[in-house]
């Protein structure tokens, strides 16, 4: 995740970016773009809105509402945070 400004609208976004290496035909590239259909279609307070998803060159990105605040490591405990999901 990535801080970025939208330079047209003249907005602070969040931009989750894609690795280079997953092709375009990829099962991460399809579960992405998934991601970002899925919570476009949703509107709550806890879930952050979708504003774009695109491509430029080979990087796809997903452009959504920037929430400042903590990271989310912050709020786990020691224990918690060092854990590996499989």
């Amino acid at each position: 995740m990535y801080k970025a400004e939208d330079t047209r609208l003249h907005r602070l976004v969040a931009l989750k970016i894609l690795p280079e290496q997953v092709g375009d035909d990829s099962v991460d590239l399809v579960r992405f773009r998934r991601e970002a259909e899925a919570a476009s279609a949703l509107n709550h307070p806890n879930i952050v809105t979708i504003y774009e998803i695109g491509q430029d060159g080979s990087t796809h990105y997903i452009a959504m509402e920037l929430v400042e605040g903590r990271r989310c490591a912050s709020c786990l405990s020691p224990a918690a945070a060092n854990t590996k999901s499989n």
